[in-house]
Protein backbone atom coordinates (compact mmCIF):
# COMPACT_ATOMS: atom_id res chain seq x y z
CA UNK A 1 0.00 0.00 0.00
CA UNK A 2 1.27 3.43 -0.85
CA UNK A 3 0.75 5.60 2.22
CA UNK A 4 2.10 8.57 0.26
CA UNK A 5 -0.60 8.18 -2.41
CA UNK A 6 -3.30 7.90 0.26
CA UNK A 7 -2.06 10.94 2.18
CA UNK A 8 -1.73 13.01 -1.00
CA UNK A 9 -5.33 12.21 -2.00
CA UNK A 10 -6.76 12.86 1.47
CA UNK A 11 -4.98 16.22 1.59
CA UNK A 12 -6.95 17.32 -1.49
CA UNK A 13 -10.18 17.08 0.49
CA UNK A 14 -11.11 19.95 2.79
CA UNK A 15 -10.60 18.08 6.08
CA UNK A 16 -9.40 19.09 9.51
CA UNK A 17 -6.47 17.12 10.94
CA UNK A 18 -8.69 14.94 13.15
CA UNK A 19 -10.94 13.88 10.26
CA UNK A 20 -7.87 13.41 8.02
CA UNK A 21 -6.36 10.99 10.55
CA UNK A 22 -9.65 9.10 11.12
CA UNK A 23 -10.20 8.58 7.41
CA UNK A 24 -6.57 7.57 6.82
CA UNK A 25 -6.76 5.02 9.65
CA UNK A 26 -10.00 3.48 8.35
CA UNK A 27 -8.81 3.25 4.74
CA UNK A 28 -5.48 1.73 5.84
CA UNK A 29 -7.34 -0.85 7.96
CA UNK A 30 -9.61 -1.90 5.08
CA UNK A 31 -6.68 -2.00 2.66
CA UNK A 32 -4.73 -4.23 5.08
CA UNK A 33 -7.64 -6.71 5.23
CA UNK A 34 -7.78 -6.77 1.43
CA UNK A 35 -4.01 -7.33 1.22
CA UNK A 36 -4.28 -10.13 3.81
CA UNK A 37 -6.84 -11.70 1.45
CA UNK A 38 -4.48 -11.49 -1.52
CA UNK A 39 -5.86 -8.30 -3.08
CA UNK A 40 -3.09 -5.84 -3.92
CA UNK A 41 -3.75 -2.72 -5.97
CA UNK A 42 -1.16 -1.86 -8.57
CA UNK A 43 -0.02 1.73 -8.44
CA UNK A 44 -2.18 2.91 -11.36
CA UNK A 45 -5.32 1.51 -9.67
CA UNK A 46 -4.55 2.90 -6.20
CA UNK A 47 -5.75 6.41 -7.01
CA UNK A 48 -9.23 5.23 -8.02
CA UNK A 49 -9.51 2.84 -5.09
CA UNK A 50 -8.27 5.34 -2.50
CA UNK A 51 -10.41 8.15 -3.91
CA UNK A 52 -13.50 6.00 -3.60
CA UNK A 53 -12.63 4.81 -0.07
CA UNK A 54 -11.93 8.36 1.13
CA UNK A 55 -15.24 9.54 -0.31
CA UNK A 56 -17.06 6.54 1.18
CA UNK A 57 -15.79 7.25 4.72
CA UNK A 58 -16.49 10.96 4.24
CA UNK A 59 -20.09 10.14 3.19
CA UNK A 60 -20.50 7.95 6.28
CA UNK A 61 -19.14 10.68 8.56
CA UNK A 62 -21.45 13.26 7.00
CA UNK A 63 -24.44 10.88 6.95
CA UNK A 64 -24.79 11.14 3.17
CA UNK A 65 -26.07 8.36 0.94
CA UNK A 66 -24.81 7.29 -2.42
CA UNK A 67 -27.13 7.36 -5.40
CA UNK A 68 -28.05 3.74 -6.21
CA UNK A 69 -27.31 2.33 -9.63
CA UNK A 70 -28.51 -0.67 -11.66
CA UNK A 71 -28.00 -4.17 -10.38
CA UNK A 72 -26.98 -5.45 -13.84
CA UNK A 73 -23.38 -4.64 -12.97
CA UNK A 74 -23.47 -7.55 -10.49
CA UNK A 75 -23.21 -9.96 -13.42
CA UNK A 76 -19.71 -8.63 -14.05
CA UNK A 77 -18.49 -9.10 -10.47
CA UNK A 78 -17.31 -12.39 -9.02
CA UNK A 79 -19.10 -13.68 -5.92
CA UNK A 80 -15.78 -13.87 -4.06
CA UNK A 81 -15.10 -10.16 -4.72
CA UNK A 82 -18.59 -9.21 -3.58
CA UNK A 83 -18.25 -11.32 -0.41
CA UNK A 84 -14.88 -9.74 0.41
CA UNK A 85 -16.35 -6.29 -0.17
CA UNK A 86 -19.12 -7.05 2.32
CA UNK A 87 -16.61 -8.38 4.87
CA UNK A 88 -14.39 -5.30 4.78
CA UNK A 89 -17.22 -2.76 4.68
CA UNK A 90 -19.65 -4.24 7.21
CA UNK A 91 -17.59 -3.21 10.30
CA UNK A 92 -17.23 0.33 8.94
CA UNK A 93 -20.97 0.71 8.40
CA UNK A 94 -21.69 -0.80 11.84
CA UNK A 95 -19.30 1.74 13.37
CA UNK A 96 -21.42 4.53 11.86
CA UNK A 97 -24.66 2.77 12.86
CA UNK A 98 -25.71 2.40 9.22
CA UNK A 99 -26.93 -0.45 7.06
CA UNK A 100 -24.40 -1.61 4.49
CA UNK A 101 -25.03 0.37 1.32
CA UNK A 102 -25.33 -2.03 -1.62
CA UNK A 103 -24.03 0.50 -4.16
CA UNK A 104 -20.93 1.18 -2.05
CA UNK A 105 -20.35 -2.57 -1.70
CA UNK A 106 -20.67 -3.03 -5.46
CA UNK A 107 -18.15 -0.26 -6.14
CA UNK A 108 -15.63 -1.70 -3.70
CA UNK A 109 -16.18 -5.15 -5.26
CA UNK A 110 -15.39 -3.63 -8.67
CA UNK A 111 -12.07 -2.32 -7.29
CA UNK A 112 -11.35 -5.76 -5.80
CA UNK A 113 -12.27 -7.56 -9.03
CA UNK A 114 -10.10 -5.21 -11.09
CA UNK A 115 -7.13 -5.78 -8.77
CA UNK A 116 -7.61 -9.56 -8.94
CA UNK A 117 -7.89 -9.55 -12.72
CA UNK A 118 -4.71 -7.49 -12.96
CA UNK A 119 -2.84 -9.77 -10.55
CA UNK A 120 -3.91 -12.77 -12.65
CA UNK A 121 -2.52 -11.11 -15.77
CA UNK A 122 -5.87 -9.90 -17.09
CA UNK A 123 -4.61 -6.40 -17.82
Amino acid sequence: MSVETLEKLISKFDLDEDKFNRIKEKVEKITKVLEDNGVVFQEHFQVGYYSHMISLVKRLEENEEMIPFGEEVLNEIGLESMDLSHRVLKPLFVEYNRELDRSEAILVAIHIQTAKNTMEGGE
